[in-house]
């Protein structure tokens, strides 16, 4: 997540810039249309921060043919509390890298117009132009804890359990895979006013948590 990035700062910087462009890799067909983003229309619960399990790299059979069959995970409603909301956001974020890289789709969980939105669509477009995704694999859930709230803006710390991050060929196989270790971020969310969603506006990494 260095320079404001949505996950993983150098690991995922090396990734988009080293292994998909030096391992070439079929074109991948147009994105596909995709239903609106689920909404967790749930009242607010204090206790529904954090995201659930840890990730497992996939099998190469879960893979193999990219059919963009994994839904996307739920968006907190308008008027949730900013660490539920970041928590949503940042797994439907690692969904575009890992299932659907549309870059369409980078404004339903990224602020329009930050440095962090035009990164991740060029994030995107690589995965999407190579045929490829971007796993992370963690061995928990984030804990994320508010820093700082406002009606416009809040910061939190995100501790991610990360262990690695695997980068999945067009045909469903491992390319290649990185060992990270877990990691704290400074994440920032954005919303127009107190009725409307939360936004990721800008992530930058700590270091080791």
């Amino acid at each position: 997540m260095a320079r404001g990035r949505r996950r993983l700062g150098p690991v995922v910087a090396l990734v988009i810039t080293g292994w998909t462009t030096a391992c070439g890799g079929r074109a991948a067909p147009p994105p596909s249309a995709l239903p609106a983003p689920r909404i967790d229309a749930r009242p607010t619960d204090a206790a529904d921060h954090a995201r659930p399990a840890g990730r497992e790299a996939p099998s190469d059979d879960a893979l193999r043919g990219f059919a963009d069959t994994e839904p996307a995970p739920t968006l907190a409603p308008a008027g949730a509390d900013p660490t539920r909301a970041a928590a949503a956001l940042l797994a439907y974020s690692a969904w575009l890298h890992a299932h659907r890289p549309d870059d369409a789709l980078v404004t339903t969980a990224v602020a329009p117009g930050t440095a962090l939105e035009r990164l991740t669509r060029r994030e995107l477009t690589t995965l999407r132009r190579t045929g490829r995704r971007l796993i992370e694999t963690t061995a928990g859930p984030d804990t994320i804890r508010p820093v700082s709230v406002t009606d416009h803006a809040a910061s939190l710390r995100v501790v991610q359990d990360l262990t690695g991050v695997v980068l999945i060929g067009a045909d469903g196989r491992t390319v290649d895979r990185m060992t990270a270790s877990r990691t704290s971020y400074l994440v920032l969310l954005v919303r127009t006013d107190a009725t409307a969603p939360w936004r990721l506006a800008d992530i930058q990494e700590e270091g080791p948590a």
